[in-house]
């Protein structure tokens, strides 16, 4: 049954869709993305930390001892703030508590407690009075004897009562007072009057002493009468209050007038009583009083100063004054509070946004943008570094500035050398990847730099020009042209963004874009200079200047190369200018190819003789061996060469191409060799044994070594190397390793491909063509006789045969190509096979009829006396 085409189309998309799924959430593909967003985590909360205004310390003054002194440059706000003006708070919540009147209980109870003590013992003293025989009216001790005896014992009488009268009263009395009041405790009135007199006078309330609130500057008090219900809370005026001694004053009044038609004896000790009960009954309730001076500061709101963006806080020549250091000691608080938490969170996650939409259109637009982990972390870094520097630099400016009055701030923010980081990382990464990065440095700097526009352009028009002077340099003194040409522009920048801004133009203004603009891109090539060494040792970077070092073939390794196995050094040369012309073609980094090159077969410095092209004795050590041992030694030389590389401190990248120029290539000549050893019926032979077990190229430079490699082993056992024939075994070697996917992780197109094909064919044509028979000119001193030509072309051939020789039985299925010659005449349908090392198998690659050639023509020349 066939389904429909939209239903087909649809299971197809599914399927992908679900291939896909699967490839992102395996356990590599989560551990990849894993990494990824950690690290874009880590850039955006370190890059957004550097932002925060004030992290590196504060560009305004704070210090006390600045008021009075004059402001040496002017003073903006970076950003809003609202500034919590403490001074006028304190002022107004003072206010508000010294408005609040201090409150005072009035105790009613005392009074009433007083009045009922008084009328208790006079109640009393009257029922004691009226049980004993009082004397005569008018009578007199002295005059009548029996009204004195009276008397005497009525006072007696009275006076055994003088302990419950003080009792009952509350208070103590003098025998004399008591005395008089025995007397006149016939008057029921007497009690009761003075009671009421007290009474009245404690019901409005007594304080203690009034002067103390007046020297305070009191005004008003608030009466809260206890118990509370009984009489409302009224505030009145200190000098309305009565005190001790007004409260006598006022009583000796009040009784004078109420005790008028008393003996004045009786009315005085009427007084001494009410004196006697005369408390203070209005006392301060400090407590309470605090509690409402609390609640008096608390509904007073914090005043707070609005500043806004940009707005002058202190002019330049003006006096620092009180207000200004407070607004500048706001912001410092303001900066280092936990409102700069939001700030930080909202700044991380914008960088995290710009970084992740920026990387995204890079990924997706630039091809030849590629950034692994390991270029993440060193691109984050240099970020970070830069954005601090800027962060630093925004407060440095403004206090150079504040020295030198008449240099404007931003020619004085364009003196820092924004330029080092982007020079820095065109030293070290792809021209698409530094100029993404120029893009995030110029929007980040302009972004600390109180948001400024003209600084993001000036930033990115000095970053692209470092990264442009700097891309491929293969000399150091191109640092210096390029930071002289990086200064220039960023002079010409800056001064051209003065006049753009409308500001007053001065000869001074100009003169300090020019000089620092030029001062900051010298000083960028200056940095970078002293850093590139150890950004290089520290993320495993290799720049063109490195290579260069290594490429000099006067490098220990080479050295010890040339000496131990000339052969493998001739060969690593001949590969080194295949590479470098199939890099060129597809625009692959030339330099770094042709050194992998150089240092593809290091490892073969180990064990030189086993391997074909350092035999010149014609003695092969693989005769006496069996095929796997033999494998297992041309296996080796990888682990060999990569064991060299780490002992000279070889650049990954560079010891990248040891690993993978064979790959998982199959060693077909020991490997053959081995199967005709077995009995084909019960064959054990493992073809993973002849196996190289490195990794496949995963960069087109190691592609291109490998290709390189395969290509020129299998050229040397082509008989007459003619154009047609090196450029169909280019094309069957590069068919063979692409077939077999040796080059699936390489990212090589197939019109890459085709254009390194080409690359090989026109070196090998170089290497292998033809030279014209010279002849010997017909002088006196040097005649042409039929031994000398004959000598001649005996030497001639037996070059001619070594050069299609010199490594016999060259094998290329090991990672080098079938040594199938193309074009080659009937008869001849069948390559000849070795080893993938070249190891040699001791058998000539064009067969014995070429070996007895070159054998005779030696004798022939034994023969004739010369040596070939």
């Amino acid at each position: 049954m066939k389904l429909p085409e939209e239903k087909k189309q649809f299971a197809d998309r599914l399927v992908e869709w679900l291939g896909r799924w699967h490839i992102a959430t395996s356990r590599e593909g989560l551990a990849r993305a894993a990494r990824w967003a950690v690290g874009l985590a880590v850039i955006a909360i370190a890059v957004a930390a550097a932002t925060i205004p004030g992290l590196l310390g504060s560009k305004y003054p704070i210090n006390d001892a600045l008021v009075g002194t004059f402001a040496t440059t002017n003073y903006k706000a970076d950003r809003d703030y609202e500034i919590y003006d403490s001074v006028a708070t304190d002022r107004l919540r003072s206010e508000a508590v010294t408005e609040v009147p201090p409150v005072y209980d009035l105790n009613l109870r005392v009074g009433d407690e007083v009045g009922q003590s008084i009328r208790r013992a006079f109640d009393h003293l009257n029922q004691i009075a009226s049980k004993v025989e009082t004397p005569a009216a008018g009578s007199r001790p002295e005059e009548d004897e029996a009204g004195g005896a009276d008397a005497v014992r009525f006072t007696e009488r009275l006076r055994r009562e003088k302990p419950t009268f003080e009792r009952l009263l509350g208070w103590p009395v003098s025998a004399a007072l008591f005395d008089t009041l025995a007397v006149a405790s016939l008057d029921k009135d007497l009690g009761p009057t003075t009671a009421a007199a007290l009474e009245e006078l404690l019901a409005a309330g007594v304080v203690g002493d009034r002067s103390v609130l007046v020297a305070e500057g009191v005004p008003l008090v608030a009466i809260r009468p206890l118990p509370e219900g009984q009489q409302p809370e009224r505030v009145v005026d200190v000098s309305a209050l009565v005190d001790v001694t007004e409260a006598k004053s006022q009583l000796a009044r009040k009784l004078a007038a109420e005790l008028n038609d008393r003996p004045a004896a009786a009315r005085e000790a009427a007084l001494q009583i009410a004196f006697g009960g005369l408390r203070p009954n209005l006392i301060q309730n400090r407590a309470a009083t605090l509690e409402r001076e609390e609640t008096a500061r608390d509904t007073v709101a914090p005043v707070t100063l609005r500043v806004r963006r940009g707005e002058m806080i202190v002019r330049d020549g003006d006096p620092i004054l009180p207000r200004h250091l407070l607004i500048f000691k706001g912001i410092h608080q303001a900066q280092q509070s936990h409102r700069m938490l939001v700030f930080g969170v909202g700044m991380a996650l914008l960088v995290a946004l710009l970084v992740i939409v920026v990387f995204l259109f890079a990924r997706r637009g630039l091809r030849a943008f590629q950034i692994d982990e390991r270029a993440l972390l060193a691109l984050a870094v240099v970020l970070l570094v830069t954005v601090v520097l800027v962060n630093a630099w925004d407060g440095g400016a403004s206090v150079v500035q504040s020295r030198f009055p008449h240099l404007p701030l931003d020619a004085v923010r364009e003196l820092l050398p924004v330029a080092f980081g982007p020079m820095l990382i065109g030293f070290l990464m792809a021209p698409e990847v530094t100029l993404i990065f120029c893009v995030l440095v110029a929007l980040l700097s302009g972004l600390v730099m109180d948001s400024s526009l003209a600084f993001s352009l000036y930033t990115f028009i000095a970053g692209v020009t470092a990264a442009a002077g700097v891309a491929r340099t293969r000399q150091r003194t191109t640092l210096v042209k390029s930071g002289l040409l990086t200064g220039v522009v960023s002079a010409a920048a800056g001064t051209f963004l003065m006049l753009a801004s409308g500001v007053d133009v001065t000869w001074a203004g100009t003169v300090a874009h020019l000089a620092f603009g030029l001062i900051s891109g010298v000083t960028a090539a200056v940095l970078v200079t002293g850093l590139l060494p150890v950004v290089e040792s520290a993320f495993g970077f290799v720049s063109d200047i490195k290579l260069l070092e290594l490429a000099n073939l006067n490098h220990p390794l080479l050295k010890e190369l040339i000496v131990q196995a000339p052969g493998t050094y001739h060969h690593s040369i001949i590969i080194g200018s295949m590479v470098e012309g199939g890099a060129d073609a597809i625009g692959a980094n030339a330099l770094l190819a042709r050194v992998m090159a150089y240092y593809h077969d290091i490892g073969k410095i180990k064990n030189p003789r086993y391997f074909a092209e350092n035999q010149r004795d014609g003695n092969n050590p693989h005769d006496k061996l069996t095929p796997s041992m033999s494998a297992l030694i041309l296996r080796a030389h990888v682990k060999d060469g990569l064991e060299l590389a780490r002992q000279h401190r070889l650049p990954s990248l560079v010891s990248n191409a040891i690993a993978e120029h064979h790959g998982t290539n199959l060693m077909s000549f020991f490997y053959e060799k081995a199967k005709e050893a077995e009995d084909a019926e019960v064959c054990t032979v493992n073809e993973q044994d002849y196996r190289y077990t490195g990794q496949r190229p995963r960069s087109r430079e190691t592609a291109l070594v490998m290709i390189a490699d395969a290509i020129e082993a299998a050229s040397r056992s082509v008989e007459e190397p003619s154009s047609d024939r090196l450029m169909g075994l280019v094309q069957k070697t590069v068919n063979r390793l692409f077939a077999d996917g040796a080059l699936n992780e390489s990212e090589l197109t197939l019109r890459d491909l085709n254009e390194i094909a080409k690359a090989y064919h026109r070196v090998l044509l170089g290497i292998y063509h033809d030279r014209p028979a010279y002849h010997a000119p017909a002088t006196k001193e040097r005649r042409d006789t039929k031994e000398t030509t004959e000598r001649r072309k005996l030497e001639h051939e037996i070059r001619d045969t070594g050069r299609f020789e010199r490594r016999p039985g060259s094998e290329v299925g090991s990672g080098h190509g079938e040594a199938a010659s193309q074009g080659e005449p009937a008869g001849s349908k069948e390559a000849a096979r070795a080893d993938g090392d070249r190891a040699g198998n001791g058998q000539k690659a064009s067969g014995g009829e070429r070996g007895r050639r070159e054998e005779t023509a030696q004798e022939n020349l034994k023969r004739l006396g010369s040596d070939p």
